[in-house]
């Protein structure tokens, strides 16, 4: 009789194990492929190269080591292998797998709306005195071509001299205050104008170079296709369990992989289409491709010369030292990426509407700052090249009055069926913020400034500066273009020093209590 109970039990248990295993090894796989989508989030069509092979592995890795614990745990007898069976699936479906379902992006889609496509490419610490149009001597090429068949703004000035909040202000038309995201590292408060144009019915797509621009910033608001990662840890930190595995690998990737990526998902459904791209090669460390990299003998010769400063003393710094070889390479990397600008919109379609613009300058030794920027708010750091092709609306047009990068979101706007906008106009003044850099380590190869926020409201030819918990500072650039001798502020700016001092000290306050005296809050 008891061998009879213990067959009995032992064709149950079989029985058991032939329907449940099939069910586990199902569930198994099916959270599998929800976590190699997951790696691939984002991609879809321009996943390239060995990164085809990425979400494969993961599933694959899954799968084994589902099945491994899956076996042993279905081996112990009663509903309690069953239960045992389940549960790593069951809460990694309710820790890992589920949260991240809200990341994943639609790989194909459907234009809905009507006209052409709109493209915004962004250079990162790009100087506007480097751009040929404007009188610069590094070579541009291909955009001194795109400037020749649109129009070419002269003195346009950034919000910050910081790549995340300078981004937030050209994707939301508002200044740093305004949007909140005060530095690298923050989040937007704001809808920025993709989410618009998302809403009309365009594909949305953004292909960024460098890490500070992830989706933590809030920046893919709008993006249906948000292209931020370039390693499988970065797409792994899509889960919210794994999100630190997103600062491993590069901070950066090359503009040439972003150009490329950007034109395969460009390609790959209908228009009209917004695409942004990011390029950030003239960052520091400058590393120019071997195209456009100085010769042997320039390079040499720029060293000899930096020897030479030194051993006279004319460098006041170690760093400074290397002047005109920074200069000579950084000037090199300013050609490399205008190859990258040109290999985008030589591909894109002759009707498209494209605004190029740079987020922010860089210091090549003015005021002692050398090869860096975010310290301090001058315009080598603020001033840089807008230009914008809109086929019909102007050709070879140049504007030489004070303009925002903030119009940027206006244009885009006007670009995808939004308000018209006065494409040529001036603005009255513009606002620019930078929380310093306290306690910072500056970039190799560059010198850094441990300084406090900072605000300035840049007019046609005056500037009025004021940092935290100091005496606002007053520059007439008709006379001091160099902003090498400030002065007391004077009638008639009292009431911009305290604006500027408000946005330096954010929360203060007995500035917000004179901002309210002269209207200029409620």
């Amino acid at each position: 009789m008891a061998s009879s109970e213990r067959e009995s039990a032992f064709i149950a248990a079989s029985s058991r194990g032939s329907l449940v295993t099939p069910l586990v090894g199902a569930a198994w796989a099916l959270l599998g492929a929800v976590a190699a989508g997951v790696v691939l989030v984002g991609d879809g069509p321009v996943a390239l190269g060995v990164e085809r092979l990425a979400p494969l592995a993961v599933f694959c890795l899954h799968v084994a080591l589902g099945g491994a614990w899956s076996w042993r745990a279905l081996r112990r007898p009663g509903r309690g292998g069953v239960v045992l069976a389940l549960l790593p699936a069951v809460t990694l479906l309710g820790i890992v797998w589920l949260p991240a379902v809200p990341h994943l992006r639609r790989v194909a889609e459907t234009a809905g709306a009507h006209g052409p496509s709109v493209v915004l490419v962004t250079l990162d610490t790009f100087r506007a005195d480097h751009l040929g149009a404007l009188g610069g001597s590094a070579s541009t090429p291909n955009l001194d071509q795109l400037a020749d068949r649109g129009l070419v703004y002269e003195r346009a000035f950034a919000c910050a001299p910081l790549t995340a909040p300078s981004h937030a202000c050209l994707l939301s038309g508002l200044a740093v205050p305004e949007h909140g995201l005060r530095g690298n590292g923050g989040h937007i408060d704001v809808a920025t104008v993709a989410a618009t144009i998302a809403a009309r019915g365009y594909r949305t797509g953004a292909f960024v170079s460098a890490r500070v621009l992830s989706r933590e910033t809030g920046l893919d608001d709008g993006f249906s296709h948000y292209d931020d990662a370039w390693t499988v840890a970065q797409r792994l930190a899509f889960v919210p369990v794994l999100h630190p595995l997103g600062r491993m690998g590069p901070v950066e990737r090359s503009g040439d992989r972003s150009v490329e990526r950007a034109l395969t998902w460009l390609a790959s459904g209908a228009a009209p289409a917004f695409l942004w791209v990011h390029l950030y090669d003239p960052h520091v460390p400058y590393a120019p491709d071997l195209a456009h990299a100085p010769s042997p003998a320039l390079l040499e010769g720029a060293r000899a010369a930096d020897e030479a400063a030194r051993r006279a003393g004319d460098l006041g710094d170690v760093e400074g030292a290397h002047a005109d070889e920074g200069r000579l390479l950084y000037s090199a990397e300013i050609a490399t990426v205008d190859a990258r600008v040109g290999k985008l919109v030589d591909a894109l379609p002759t009707d498209a509407i494209v605004v190029v613009v740079g987020d922010h300058g860089e210091a090549l030794g003015e005021h002692g700052y050398w090869f860096n920027h975010g310290a301090l708010l001058h315009d080598p750091a603020l001033h840089v090249p807008m230009i914008v092709r809109w086929p019909g609306r102007g050709d070879g047009v140049r504007v030489s009055g004070l303009v925002a990068t903030t119009r940027v979101a206006r244009i885009l706007d006007a670009a995808t069926g939004g308000p018209a906008v006065d494409l040529a106009s001036a603005d009255d003044e513009v606002l620019a913020y930078t929380p310093g850099q306290q306690n910072r380590r500056p970039p190799a190869g560059a010198i850094g400034r441990h300084t406090v926020p900072t605000a300035a409201i840049r007019f046609s030819a005056e500037k009025v500066v004021a940092r935290k918990h100091e005496p606002a500072e007053y520059f007439d650039l008709s006379v001091d273009p160099g902003e090498l001798s400030p002065i007391a502020v004077p009638a008639g700016r009292e009431e911009a020093a305290i604006r500027a001092s408000s946005v330096a000290v954010p929360g203060d306050d007995a500035d917000v209590e004179r901002l309210r005296s002269l209207g200029y809050v409620e």
